[in-house]
């Protein structure tokens, strides 16, 4: 009786917790009441991106020993799965992107700042995230993990602390139930480590004396419905990307709109939030847009009826009734333009992977062809070099020789008057596009032009504005 009388409580005082804080941060709702919440036996709290598991015997020492204890840790959380790190945990090693997703989340939660927050962060994480702040370009946990992995054996001369301190300093909740773990059973439930307790909060309150407007809690109830009903979807981790996806899309909006009647935002969050939700394609599939439809000899098996086929060999022997075509329309590529942008922020080692990225798409996809007529032209603020690609041993050979020209300013105006000089002098067959990378600051064309162009940004954490008639791409360092 007791037992279950806890359990409610505990209940009762997370819901009460999530409340006050859908009331302080009302652009996080979706967020906030996407999980779902489920008591375990034997944990602290966690989160999968689904629920919200917590202990309520947990819950209830936190909450006596600090009310705002129990927001914080429940935000943390929240942030963890707004910024998809229990989907994004395979990807790294387990021991740098525990204390990196932590350090993040910590960040942003210092930046709200909402008194109760303040109060519950100790001031040695203040220090951390500020010697932080210097060394890496985002307060994102993938950045701070792979400085972490870098700087190993200097991480207590770097920030102060020893790794190990540094985990215990910014621990509020469990991992256990991120993608590279299994689901904890009982047993193994048992032998969890408690989190270090943090101190009493300066600024107590008690949540269960505060009367709320019946209205205000039926807002709650129903966004609390609406979001549990789109979470119980979420059966696989595809969809649950997407789920979280629309949710870091619908808290990008509500939060603008925040920032235009009541201050701005935590910059850290806003552009994680950007990365987050930029519209992501496959670079294979973009480089198809710069494709013509040909005539490629080779079997053309998606017209191919095997039922006559078979048909003629089993009545006529091993005679064929039907043969497959030997031939079908293809999107191939073959003419088009790389522009490399040699200013001084692009540096060469960037520029190399880019083109070996594009190389072995070219060499490995059969909607390619072998021989090519691609232009490889380097422009500062003025054209420095003219390669022509015949073939993707040439593109091979130019990759693995590079040499950059330039490193002036940014100009992109140089580029597109040369090529449309090209087209004039009928040096292409049938150019289909031109991809121009660079680092996204420079000067564009004052008309469009008439083939396909698109600008590709590498290791871009903020939106870089173009053109309404370019396409724009971010590809991301660790995969080219």
């Amino acid at each position: 009786m007791e037992e279950d009388k806890a359990k409610r409580i505990a209940a009762e005082v997370l819901e009460s917790c999530r409340n006050q804080t859908y009331f302080q941060l009302r652009y996080l709702e979706h967020a906030i009441f996407y999980l779902k919440l489920e008591e375990r036996e034997n944990i602290t709290a966690g989160s999968d991106g689904r629920k919200f598991y917590y202990g309520a015997d947990y819950l209830l020492r936190r909450y006596l020993q600090s009310p705002d204890a129990v927001s914080c840790d429940f935000l943390h959380t929240v942030f963890h799965c707004l910024y998809q790190h229990p989907l994004q945990a395979k990807a790294y090693d387990q021991r740098y992107w525990d204390l990196a997703a932590d350090i993040a989340v910590t960040d942003v939660l210092t930046e709200l700042l909402l008194p109760q927050m303040i109060c519950e962060i100790p001031a040695q994480c203040l220090a951390v995230t500020g010697r932080l702040k210097q060394k890496v370009p985002l307060m994102s946990a993938p950045h701070i993990a792979r400085y972490l992995m870098m700087e190993e054996k200097n991480i207590e001369k770097n920030l102060g602390l020893r790794y190990e301190k540094l985990q215990e300093l910014f621990a509020r909740d469990e991992h256990t139930f991120w993608k590279y773990r299994e689901m904890p059973d009982k047993e193994s439930q048992q032998k969890t480590s408690k989190l270090q307790k943090p101190g009493i909060s300066q600024n107590p309150q008690n949540f269960s004396d505060e009367r709320m407007e019946d209205e205000c809690l039926e807002e709650i109830k129903e966004i609390g419905n609406a979001a549990e009903s789109m979470g119980s979807g979420a059966e696989s981790d595809d969809q649950l990307r997407e789920d979280w996806n629309e949710i870091a899309e619908n808290v990008m909006l509500s939060a603008q709109s925040f920032a235009k009647t009541q201050g701005d935002l935590p910059g850290c969050m806003v552009q994680t939030l950007q990365r987050l939700t930029r519209e992501t394609y496959d670079y294979t599939d973009f480089l198809k847009k710069f494709a013509v439809l040909e005539e490629n000899m080779k079997l053309n098996q998606d017209e191919f009826d095997y039922l006559y086929y078979l048909y003629g060999l089993n009545q006529l022997g091993r005679i064929a009734l039907i043969e497959p075509l030997e031939y079908k329309e293809e999107y191939l590529i073959r003419d088009f333009v790389i522009a490399i942008d040699t200013s001084g922020s692009c540096s060469g080692e960037l520029v190399q992977r880019f083109l070996n990225k594009t190389y072995n798409i070219l060499k490995s996809t059969e909607s390619f062809t072998r021989k090519v007529m691609i232009h490889v032209i380097q422009c500062d603020c003025v054209i420095q070099d003219d390669t022509v690609i015949e073939s993707l041993d040439d593109l091979e050979s130019y990759t693995k020789n590079l040499e950059l020209k330039g490193l002036g300013g940014t100009d992109f105006r140089p580029v597109f008057a040369y090529v449309d000089e090209l087209c004039t002098n009928h040096e292409f067959r049938d150019l289909r596009g031109l991809i121009y990378f660079t680092d996204g600051y420079g000067i564009f064309p004052g008309q469009p032009p008439k083939y396909k162009t698109a600008f590709v940004f590498l290791n871009r954490e903020d939106q870089v504005w173009v053109p309404p008639w370019a396409m724009r791409m971010y590809l991301d360092g660790e995969n080219v």
